[in-house]
């Protein structure tokens, strides 16, 4: 530790300082709570709301089981989650500087040979590391829970969901959030940013990740079309040409043009990424107008 430069001894206290400073908040485990709460028992609602009462075949095939149990999970818990990392880490977050400013912490630092940059990007950091400590803890434990309510899904695609959609959504909106509230002057503003931050998010970037994220998970049963049909031929060979032509139908992408339809997450992600670079740097120079004011 001693050899390492003084920039990261810094940065990694900067960090520390984060965590303990979140995690000791009266909101967050509530938040985390009922977030958990959400994924965990969402999958069992969106089954019983749909209609998905377990047929002949599916109480016979743990195979079909398996894939109902993964679409109706996967897609509870991503959209739940969608909401609630907008939602919750835009308000929480937004309170992180001015909280400083409250407790006297961003005038101390000051006092230190730190830099705004780095200062910021140590604040930026302590809060993508205590959101993925926790999207991490919410999603193990959800789908542990979601195994035991509903039965075996598929963890591959679940995990792809947690680590390719939600959690880059969860560091953009919290990233945002962070930078954002550099120009409050009071802590009591902060949820007020946080909420319209969340607005603004939610009218023009989630309704498109919720139609991606269904979207993948109807082309994962799409891909397993035959698998389904072998199985429930096997249960009921009597109806076995009846069966193949409406799974047919139901998968088509014809009859699935809402959930199928092609969203560019890619680009989505990387104007969010664009979006934290700029806003970013619009911090530092705040910051920095503020110093020499």
């Amino acid at each position: 530790m001693k050899n390492q430069p003084a920039i990261l001894h810094q940065l990694f206290g900067l960090i520390r300082y984060e965590l303990l400073m979140h995690w000791r908040r009266r909101g967050l485990p509530l938040s985390m709570v009922l977030w958990l709460v959400g994924v965990s028992g969402g999958g069992l609602l969106l089954k019983q709301g749909l209609g998905s009462v377990e047929t002949a075949a599916t109480l016979q095939s743990p195979t079909l089981a398996r894939l109902s149990n993964t679409y109706t999970i996967g897609l509870s818990a991503s959209s739940v989650s969608t909401i609630f990392a907008v939602f919750v880490l835009a308000v929480l977050c937004a309170e992180t500087l001015p909280l400083d400013r409250q407790l006297g912490a961003r005038e101390w630092l000051q006092s230190l040979p730190l830099g705004n940059a780095l200062y910021l990007l140590g604040k930026l950091l302590g809060v993508w590391v205590m959101v993925i400590v926790g999207l991490i803890g919410i999603g193990s434990v959800g789908g542990g829970v979601n195994r035991l309510l509903n039965g075996a899904f598929d963890w591959g695609l679940y995990g792809w969901m947690w680590g390719t959609i939600i959690l880059p959504i969860a560091l953009c909106v919290s990233g945002l959030s962070v930078l954002l509230a550099v120009t409050l002057a009071r802590r009591r503003l902060a949820p007020f940013l946080g909420v319209g931050l969340a607005l603004v998010i939610y009218i023009f970037l989630v309704p498109a990740l919720l139609d991606h994220m269904a979207g993948q998970v109807t082309r994962f049963i799409f891909r397993n079309k035959d698998l389904i049909v072998q199985e429930m031929c096997r249960s009921q060979p009597a109806d076995c040409q009846t069966l193949t032509a409406a799974v047919a139908e139901g998968l088509s992408p014809a009859g699935n043009a809402v959930t199928l339809s092609r969203v560019s997450l890619p680009q989505l992600f990387l104007i969010g990424a664009a979006l934290l670079v700029v806003v970013g740097g619009l911090a530092w120079l705040w910051l920095r107008w503020r110093e020499e004011g």
